[in-house]
């Protein structure tokens, strides 16, 4: 098939063939009528010069002009039946370029029908998941959960679309049961709905999560949707669990992490946890089975995470939050955001503003191993258990200008377990203020005070 054919072919136009003027009906008149005259022409030429010959050379040469007359005829029929033939080849080609037209056009038709086809039932069964995930029965809404999970699993392209959706329904309004009035309607309710809940924060993690994704041997598995974002501002998590994931963009801002979190081993490009709460569950939670593990303790794990960017500022981890072998590879931000100057904050003099919050650690907080590749602040954060930043890493500095501990008696466990970063001590208000380092450019070692220490004892110069 020509470029031309194919061109129309393509445009959902036939395509039709103009036949070469010799090959038309005209043409091939017109060609054997020239055969006929020039073959004639030239045996009345030869007549006449047979009629001039001498009388006994007349009747030879005039069956010559005869035969050369026959022949013209005979040359003019051949060159019928050739053009002849040359089109009825033409023609034959044609049909054949028609029907290969005609089957392109039935395969673009049904490549169109299945298309179609294809989107509205995508549309149908999305409209009925949905319909499903707002139904009052917790089945129906678990069982449109998975439907919807099974879409975006056989659609790439709906994949972000599909989590905002479970994102959006995570943020919407929850109270966790109290493990009060247990026979209660809002108490039944409530853990009905959590059954709900704790389906859909499954869904997230097990579709972020790559088991092994520091063996660069292992691939990812096909459950892993890349790159998505996450907005769960403001969300009521239960449990919430999120192991070796691997996120493009979080928010979890004012969230309220109810009965632990663990984001241990994941990766976040950029991790939103502002004024983010951590707190303890209910014996009601306690006794069930959620991905956090204990969710009487409210512990936070962050063990061996990754951030190139991280914000905690006013988050309030109600308990122990553990840090350990965290790497922040760009800014971490604990604390007051936006001071002026790393000398002010060396000095003491910058003070946050009324409506500005920053962290607090109502237990022990763990950052031993973590490594901060960028700033890290935790400017006027409060620490109401012990502080561990044993054998940090850090690239550039972590400013701890105004951070406070709630325990200041030498020999509390708070205090004597405790390890600042280099360059940091804890004044006598319990508040830490910045130490120059000795005549060689480094500080002290950290030597820890035994937890019966007297009351007269000063606590030395932390390190690292």
């Amino acid at each position: 098939m020509s470029r031309e054919l194919a061109a129309r072919t393509e445009a959902g136009t036939p395509a039709r063939r103009r036949w070469p003027w010799p090959l038309s009906d005209a043409g091939i008149v017109i060609s054997a009528a020239l055969v006929i005259i020039a073959g004639g022409g030239l045996a009345a030429a030869m007549w006449a010069v047979a009629d001039a010959a001498a009388v006994n050379a007349r009747p030879g040469m005039h069956i010559e002009a005869l035969k050369y007359g026959a022949g013209s005829v005979a040359a003019a029929a051949a060159a019928v039946g050739l053009l002849l033939s040359l089109r009825k080849q033409r023609m034959a080609e044609d049909a054949h370029d028609r029907d290969g037209e005609k089957f392109q056009l039935a395969v673009q038709a049904q490549r169109h029908t299945e298309a179609d086809a294809a989107a509205r039932q995508l549309t149908e069964t999305y409209v009925k998941a949905a319909e499903q995930f707002a139904s009052e029965s917790v089945v129906v809404r678990l069982a449109g959960l998975y439907t919807l999970e099974r879409v975006a699993q056989d659609n790439p392209d709906q994949r972000q679309k599909i989590v905002n959706l479970i994102c959006a329904y995570l943020r919407m309004p929850y109270t966790p049961p109290t493990g009060n009035d247990h026979e209660s309607d809002r108490e039944r309710t409530s853990q009905l709905e959590l059954q709900v809940r704790i389906a859909a924060q499954l869904f997230l993690s097990d579709h972020t999560c790559i088991p092994a994704r520091r063996d660069p041997r292992v691939k990812a598995p096909e459950t892993y949707w890349p790159d998505l974002h996450l907005d769960l501002t403001g969300a009521a998590l239960i449990g919430f669990s999120m192991c070796n994931s691997v996120v493009r963009y979080a928010s979890f801002a004012s969230c309220e992490f109810v009965g632990g979190a663990t984001f241990r081993g994941s990766k976040f490009d950029m991790a939103d946890f502002t004024t983010a709460q951590f707190t303890a569950g209910s014996q009601r939670l306690a006794t069930g089975r959620l991905p956090s593990g204990n969710p009487a303790s409210g512990a936070v794990n962050f063990s061996g995470a990754e951030f190139h960017t991280a914000i905690f500022t006013g988050a309030d981890f109600g308990g122990p939050a553990s840090f350990v072998g965290a790497a922040f590879h760009g800014s971490a931000d604990f604390g007051t955001p936006g001071l002026a100057s790393y000398d002010a904050l060396k000095g003491g003099s910058a003070c946050p503003g009324p409506n500005v919050r920053t962290a607090r650690f109502r237990d022990q907080a763990v950052f031993r191993g973590a490594t901060f590749g960028g700033a890290a602040s935790f400017g006027y954060v409060r620490f109401d258990g012990p502080a561990d930043f044993a054998s940090v890493t850090a690239h550039q500095d972590v400013y701890l200008a105004g951070a406070r501990q709630a325990v200041t008696r030498p020999g509390h466990t708070a205090v004597s377990s405790t390890v600042w970063p280099h360059g940091w001590e804890m004044g006598d208000d319990g508040v830490l203020v910045a130490i120059p380092p000795g005549p060689d450019g480094t500080w002290p070692e950290p030597e820890r005070l035994p937890a019966e220490a007297g009351e007269g004892r000063r606590r030395p110069r932390s390190g690292p």
